[in-house]
């Protein structure tokens, strides 16, 4: 299926030019809308970046799946489908704003998560991070090409998205370092997009600490 995906954006605070770019990725039930509301609380933090917020169509999904085997395979398509078109996206804007990989971050929420893992895997080279903000992952995406770029993964537990049995991104954690991963944990449950104040405020200076380089921290 064709996806041409629209994008709600805020700029950076300062420079003007962005340095680097955050692209944030809703899950089921939000919207781009919604979730960009979150880059009025990492602005100050991350005052040179600008913000993506793209629609993603979890809706073409279906709202009923069959179980077992039959509607993993579905969700699993539907994602490598979605996976494919925003690695098109991400290339597009990194061209469009004369970046690099490694100027880029991913954070998804719920559902959304599935997708910054599966899109941050599968990159030729590291994005700068990937954050993925819910309660786990309840299968593993498929890695494109040999899957794992060294790309640094944040593994935050946060009230939204599915539930999953093994109660939390431990299983997650595993199969990312097995990829050769660099993946680090945040406990932070809460109202906020899945988060609690301290994690809004944690993973932004998780992002700083991944995106922002010395050469990159002045307007030049």
């Amino acid at each position: 299926m064709e996806y041409t995906f629209t994008a709600e954006t805020r700029p950076p605070l300062s420079c003007g030019k962005a340095k680097y770019l955050v692209i944030l990725i809703h899950g089921i039930g939000s919207s781009a809308n919604e979730i960009i509301d979150l880059s009025m609380d990492w602005a100050p933090t991350l005052n040179k970046a600008e913000f993506f917020a793209p629609e993603i169509p979890w809706q073409d999904q279906g709202n009923s799946l069959p179980g077992g085997a039959n509607g993993s395979a579905i969700r699993n398509e539907f994602l490598a489908d979605l996976t494919g078109h925003l690695h098109d996206y991400l290339d597009s804007i990194i061209e469009e704003k004369h970046l690099t990989n490694l100027q880029v971050a991913l954070v998804g929420f719920g559902e959304g998560a599935s997708l910054a893992i599966s899109t941050g895997i599968g990159r030729e080279t590291p994005l700068g991070a990937v954050v993925a903000v819910g309660r786990g992952l309840k299968e593993f995406p498929e890695p494109r090409g040999q899957g794992g770029n060294q790309t640094p993964v944040l593994l935050a537990l946060g009230a939204i998205g599915i539930e999953t049995t093994n109660g939390g991104w431990g299983d997650t954690k595993r199969w990312l370092q097995g990829l050769g991963m660099e993946v680090d944990e945040l406990q932070a449950p809460g109202d906020y997009f899945g988060l609690d104040d301290q994690g809004v405020i944690k993973v932004a200076e998780y992002l700083r600490a991944r995106l922002v380089k010395t050469d990159l921290d002045s307007c030049d």
